[in-house]
């Protein structure tokens, strides 16, 4: 029950810091949100209107000009508005999970089972090893092994000192 707290905790903590650091682009995409919704009442109301004013009044067409106007306006403004809402919404979701998978790959770097197993290696019988940012190159035994995060990324081996 414990563990399930820690975690509920830390779950909190993760969404908090992301809706911080993303807040401008959600409160843009809101605000967006909240002018596309004024727009399509707009369009709405251009449209009840205009259908009033054809139907019940029998008003010619020609005299609607404006009606028509306000309601292609407004349906071009609120199309533009969802779209400028879905960019900053999209942009904030890209920037959260860009955070989070640093977040993610930093601490699975520092306590990856193969990098530290690596790192002994290099203290024990590795004949060189070089650290390229946080990763480990090894020459062991005939191979040279190149980790970066806890995977091994490539494996060259030595026909020279292997014998063949």
């Amino acid at each position: 029950m414990k563990d399930q707290q820690a975690l509920n905790k830390a779950g909190r903590f993760l969404l908090k810091q992301l809706s911080q650091k993303q807040r401008s682009r959600l409160l843009l995409a809101v605000f967006m949100g909240v002018l596309a919704t004024v727009a399509m009442i707009m369009q709405w109301y251009a449209l009840a209107q205009l259908t009033y004013d054809l139907i019940i009044q029998q008003q010619p067409l020609v005299e609607q000009s404006m009606l028509i106007l306000l309601m292609v306006l407004s349906l071009i403004l609120r199309s533009v508005l969802i779209r400028a809402q879905e960019h900053y919404s999209q942009l904030a979701s890209l920037q959260a999970r860009e955070f989070l998978r640093e977040q993610v790959l930093s601490g699975w770097r520092q306590t990856s089972a193969l990098i530290q197993i690596l790192a002994a290696t290099i203290a024990g019988s590795a004949d060189t090893a070089v650290d390229f940012n946080r990763g480990v190159l090894l020459q062991l035994a005939g191979c040279t092994v190149f980790t970066c995060g806890g995977t091994v990324n490539s494996v060259i081996y030595d026909a020279d000192r292997l014998g063949s």
